[in-house]
């Protein structure tokens, strides 16, 4: 038996170890694959997705560059060999101990309060994308993305292969895990479309979730008054990782912007930042227009001036007391979520000032103020969130030296 064994691994080996592709989005290149003897608990989460790619074809007259269809692959997530040791922020070191897969804390001071207290400063950075590290064993390992075949997918990961070396074919046990990103953007309005309509409109004409690779907060008067569109940005963080009982003392928001455009700079002309309501926050709809804060006037926890705001760069926007109170932490029920029960979600979204403000007589014609940036699926620089808290703890925890924290 040990032989058959032996003899039925080095077969499939040497079917499938030369045409794995990778790649992202479905567009790959065809490498040697070492991952094909991954294990099946590695892998968080798959979909089929059709393998486009753009290669050069030959006419009589010319030769040009075309989209051809390979058809339908597996685009796959699995943890890693890649360690992902404890990172530092200016002077201070990362206490991975309390590591989530989003969340990486650094203690800044230790301030004695009493004989028996001591008052910890926390600095904790809050990525968007949930689903880039994982925990296995007691190291951290970085997340991939990689595609494959539907037939190697069939043959070595949907099977449990011992079943199917003893003549049997059944689903492996195999938890996939969606990611919980969540974030894109939502567009009203359009041809057609004064201001009223597209500004109160309850559903937006387009949705465009993180695989997009980028976010918009854009007021566009193309054609003013006929002609108006909007887009509202939608941010979700787990910050479920932050224990309940904090004091927050200061929250940073970091875009990414590669672009952005000043037509109309009044006192209007920036983005604010307003919680979010959407019923989901793993994925968008149209239905979610009106779910980025109140269509009119709705609480803004920020914001940037569109005048300052700086392209191929992070740009930040500091939270004020209001933002504070966006922070949903461990227990602190969500605005957002499919669960009514959800919690420990923060619900951010991005809108420009003349759409915040229902400010239509500010919106000079033609004019258009927007940014438009990173989301959590552009692979680089997405959006997080920098947020300081204090707690009290008993004097025997372990106590740190102080260190220089820069912003």
């Amino acid at each position: 038996m040990i032989k058959e064994i032996k003899n039925w691994i080095a077969d499939k080996w040497s079917r499938f170890k030369k045409w794995i592709v990778f790649g992202m989005l479905g567009i790959g290149v065809v490498v040697a694959a070492p991952l094909i003897f991954s294990p099946p608990e590695k892998i968080l989460e798959s979909e089929i997705i059709r393998d486009v790619r753009m290669e050069e074809v030959e006419t009589p007259t010319s030769t040009k560059i075309e989209a051809i269809d390979h058809g339908e692959i597996v685009k796959y997530k699995y943890i890693s060999d890649t360690e992902v040791p404890a990172t530092m922020d200016g002077k201070l070191t990362e206490d991975v101990s309390k590591r989530t897969n989003n969340l990486k804390f650094f203690l800044k001071t230790t301030e004695k309060i009493s004989l028996t207290k001591v008052k910890k400063t926390w600095i904790v950075r809050v990525d968007l994308d949930d689903n880039k590290i994982r925990k296995s064993g007691n190291k951290w390992y970085k997340v991939k993305e990689a595609t494959t075949t539907l037939e190697f997918w069939s043959e070595h990961i949907h099977v449990s292969w011992l079943r199917r070396i003893f003549g049997k074919t059944a689903l492996a046990d195999i938890d996939t895990i969606t990611s919980g990103s969540g974030d894109g953007m939502v567009s009203g309005g359009g041809p057609g479309n004064d201001w009223d309509a597209a500004h109160d409109a309850a559903v937006g004409n387009s949705v465009r979730n993180n695989s997009a690779t980028s976010i918009y907060a854009n007021t566009n008067a193309a054609d003013k008054p006929s002609e108006m569109t909007f887009y509202r940005a939608f941010l979700p963080f787990n910050t479920s990782g932050i224990a309940s009982g904090v004091t927050i003392s200061s929250t940073t928001l970091y875009v990414y912007v590669n672009n952005r455009t000043d037509g109309d700079n009044d006192a209007n002309a920036y983005i604010g930042i307003v919680e979010t309501d959407q019923p989901d926050h793993t994925a968008l709809t149209t239905a979610d227009y009106n779910n980025c804060g109140a269509i009119d006037n709705p609480d803004e926890g920020g914001q940037h001036d569109l005048t300052t705001i700086v392209t191929s760069a992070f740009n930040s926007w500091r939270l004020d007391a209001t933002g504070f109170a966006m922070i949903k932490v461990s227990g602190e029920v969500s605005t957002c979520g499919t669960d009514t029960s959800l919690t420990g979600w923060t619900c951010l979204g991005l809108r420009e000032g003349h759409d915040i403000k229902d400010d239509e007589a500010g919106m000079a014609n033609g004019a258009v103020n927007r940014i438009y940036g990173h989301d959590s699926d552009f692979g680089a620089n997405d959006p997080y969130l920098t947020i300081e808290y204090s707690v009290v703890a008993p004097v025997g925890e372990e106590i740190r030296h102080p260190g220089v924290w820069f912003n």
